[in-house]
């Protein structure tokens, strides 16, 4: 008796060990088996309709809702024509803090219903550390757009422009592959295919290890002559002074140029501004205009006319500068 009763219970755990539990159903198709809408058929797989109802846990863990068949990789599979997922909805404190949660779950994912801080609605995963919030509609288009502005920058650094080619960028933010020709010492090594390229060309930096960019910051660029001979003598990369204008302002007849008589003084800031001039500093008038050049005071004796030395704001002065074109200020930048 004893005997048959320890081999009735090793055969009633072994069919309970490899039998399959349905509930509402009495046909199940996985190991744990619950028909919700109770329509599945006495026999056979039920239809997908059927099935939209149902929960299933297979041997391996997987558990399916609205499917019987749940991907083998997937912990879970949901199955719906016509239903979406549901995560929870919580009010986040911050970014950073995990709150009301009691800490920080890598790969936690739920639907946040506070604007506070940096945070927004929407949806976040945990990422051990912080909440990042996952991509919407609006941040997609965004972020597609970005990314196909920044291949196109990449494609034409990559290969439309050479190694030492400048560009003109409309802002001040330099793209990859771009440095600003600002007139700075980088390094021959960094740098070394451009450095092949305009070797001490712009300036030998520190003689060893560095070599010096373009400075092209507030300048105009000139086309190279190149023996053409409207701009003769020139040399790739050398730097030409402006053409010199003076003139005066105020009742002073003197002055070389009398652009405004007036009964009282018109100071020389108004004058260089109205007329659009860019204004010598005394180093640069020395050192690249000779010093014969003279405001004409109305003598004939060249040693007595005014020599042109710091531009002053009097009321019946002289200035003195380089003219310019209109233009639009942008920032120029070469490949390396």
């Amino acid at each position: 008796m004893k005997k048959t009763l320890i081999l009735g219970i090793l055969l009633q755990g072994s069919i309970l060990a490899y039998s399959q539990v349905g509930i509402n159903t009495t046909n199940p198709q996985a190991t744990l088996h619950i028909d919700g809408g109770k329509d599945n058929p006495l026999k056979d797989k039920p239809t997908n309709l059927q099935q939209a109802n149902d929960v299933v846990v297979t041997a391996n863990g997987n558990l399916g809702i609205g499917t019987i068949s749940p991907n083998a990789d997937a912990a879970l599979d949901i199955a719906s024509a016509n239903k979406g997922v549901k995560f929870p909805s919580i009010s986040l404190k911050s970014s950073d803090s995990p709150a009301p949660l009691k800490e920080h779950v890598a790969g936690m994912v739920i639907y946040n219903t506070a604007k506070v801080g940096d945070l927004t609605p929407g949806l976040y995963i945990n990422n051990g550390t912080e909440w990042v919030q996952l991509m919407t509609l609006a941040s997609s288009k965004k972020q597609i757009k970005e990314a196909k502005a920044q291949a196109e920058v990449a494609a034409l650094a990559a290969g439309s422009v050479p190694v030492g080619g400048v560009l003109y960028y409309a802002t001040n933010v330099l793209p990859d592959g771009y440095l600003e020709c600002d007139g700075s010492a980088v390094s021959r090594t960094t740098y070394a295919d451009l450095f092949a390229v305009l070797g001490t060309r712009y300036g030998i930096g520190n003689g060893s290890t560095t070599f010096n960019l373009p400075d092209l910051r507030g300048e105009f660029i000139r086309g190279y002559d190149n023996s053409r001979g409207v701009d003769t003598g020139r040399v790739i990369g050398t730097w030409q002074k402006g053409s010199f204008i003076a003139g005066g302002a105020g009742p002073n007849m003197d002055s070389v140029i009398p652009f405004v008589v007036a009964s009282t003084g018109t100071l020389m800031s108004t004058l260089v501004n109205g007329l659009g001039w860019d204004l010598l500093h005394n180093d640069v008038y020395t050192a690249n205009y000779p010093n014969t050049v003279k405001a004409n005071n109305g003598n004939s004796d060249n040693s007595t006319n005014t020599q042109l030395i710091n531009v002053s704001d009097n009321g019946s002065d002289y200035a003195y500068g380089v003219s310019r074109p209109r233009n639009v200020a942008m920032m120029p930048i070469i490949k390396y």
